[in-house]
């Protein structure tokens, strides 16, 4: 029979939930959220009304998690930001209230698109904070 023997696993252990316990995270969600930001500023480029509105819509913060939801308006009027949220789904075309056959869809699911490819950095971005933070705390 062939085994190994890890000592000192428990110390180990305990000493990674003790760093883990103390550790701030609210500077990695801001820095994931700041890149979100202009991220998702940069996708809406052709339309620099819309994209001044794009930014923290929501924080949730408590013991053990952070949370911040980032996207179109916040406590922005609809109207300022209408075109794009409307451009991510595409719509028929209404000419001065009349009807046409013409479906515009531009700029089809350029949110959801952009939101996909965040996904990857986003994700190195926290990796590489927590571990920094994880050294930082041994």
């Amino acid at each position: 029979m062939i085994s190994v023997n890890i000592t000192n696993l428990d110390s180990i252990m305990q000493k990674i939930d003790k760093a883990a316990e103390g550790l701030n995270l609210d500077d990695c969600v801001n820095k994931a959220e700041e890149m979100a930001t202009s991220q998702l500023k940069a996708a809406c480029s052709w339309a620099p009304k819309a994209a001044s509105h794009i930014g923290p819509t929501s924080t949730l913060k408590g013991k053990g998690y952070s949370y911040v939801s980032v996207g179109l308006g916040g406590n922005a009027p609809f109207d300022s930001y209408k075109n794009a949220y409307f451009h991510n789904y595409g719509y028929n075309l209404v000419y001065f209230g009349h009807k046409t056959n013409r479906y515009i869809d531009m700029h089809k699911q350029w949110f959801d698109n952009a939101v996909q490819q965040l996904k990857a950095p986003i994700s190195r971005l926290m990796r590489a904070e927590i571990k920094k933070k994880l050294e930082g705390a041994l």
